[in-house]
């Protein structure tokens, strides 16, 4: 299912046309809107104390999704001040997202 997940971003980035790659960022929003709850609600009940399972929701969202929200801006500036062409700048995003979740 982890390889699902990250099926649409590399679609995504092959489309040529903005109206083809919104249609691969709603699908893969939408499974990502359904991913979310479903890993905090598991991660809290799957452990087996309470107070754990408080943590490991904290853990995930602290390092889940925190990071990962803050580095794509970053990577974003760094790749736009080091001169990729700005038609190819969205497709080099798309390609770094989908790349660092697999490794």
């Amino acid at each position: 299912m982890v390889e699902d997940a990250h099926a649409f971003p590399c679609i995504s980035i092959g489309f040529c046309s903005v109206p083809t790659k919104n249609i691969a960022r709603i699908i893969t929003g939408v499974g990502m809107g359904g991913e979310y709850p479903l890993a905090s609600s598991h991660s809290a009940e799957s452990s087996e104390d309470a107070g754990d399972g408080a943590r490991n929701v904290a853990l995930l969202y602290l390092f889940g999704s925190g990071v990962g929200q803050a580095l794509c801006p970053l990577v974003t500036y760094l790749m736009d001040v080091s001169g990729v062409p700005e038609h190819l700048l969205w497709r080099w995003i798309f390609a770094v997202g989908s790349i660092l979740p697999v490794g």
